[in-house]
């Protein structure tokens, strides 16, 4: 799903290959909130693979503030936004683009935010032990990484560059791409 931020009236649009199945968008306003629920119904005459990967919505809407994506995988293009706070749920995929003063993200575990082709100021950041996240380069990163984790089980964070860098409160040597850093459940790297 695809989200580009337009000043007209919101609407959406949806591409889908012949013989696939209906899609079905439902839009719920409760207050300041919006909920969109995409389902499928009906039955698809081609393969899976087909189907679904030639299926698109894409909604053209209002700056938002708030970002809560519980499921599935959706495209942010926003116009240079001066504060964003994202949620992104477990396995979800969420990616920013454009201009972002201030981004605060909550990525849950198998979830994954990336925003390399965003240009980001400002980035507080808290990850789950299986979470990934990527950046371009983001003056003022804080991160807040869990200390326990399952075996196996590390998350990723990669960035091209950082000004400042905290981990869990504590200041990390930023200096050129050498980060001074150790978590134990995050790698961190570098571009």
């Amino acid at each position: 799903m695809n989200y580009v931020v337009t000043s007209d009236a919101p609407y959406a649009t949806i591409n889908h290959l012949r013989g696939q199945n209906t899609v079905k968008v439902d839009l719920a306003k409760t207050g300041e909130t919006a909920t969109i629920t995409i389902k499928d119904e009906g039955s698809c005459e081609y393969s899976a693979y087909e189907c679904n990967g030639r299926s698109s919505v894409t909604i053209y809407g209002p700056s938002l503030k708030q970002l809560t994506l519980s499921h599935g995988g959706l495209d942010y293009q926003a116009v240079k936004t001066t504060d964003l706070n994202v949620n992104v749920g477990k396995d979800a995929q969420l990616t920013l683009h454009d201009s972002i003063t201030s981004l605060i993200a909550n990525v849950d575990d198998s979830a994954s935010l990336s925003a390399a082709d965003a240009a980001i100021q400002r980035v507080t950041l808290t990850m789950a032990g299986s979470a990934d996240a990527h950046f371009g380069t983001v003056n003022d990163l804080a991160l807040t990484a869990p200390m326990a984790c399952a075996t196996g089980e590390h998350g990723q964070l990669s960035t091209e560059g950082v000004t400042r860098f905290t981990i869990n409160g504590q200041t990390a040597n930023a200096a050129g791409h050498d980060y001074d850093v150790n978590t134990p459940c995050i790698m961190i790297n570098h571009w």
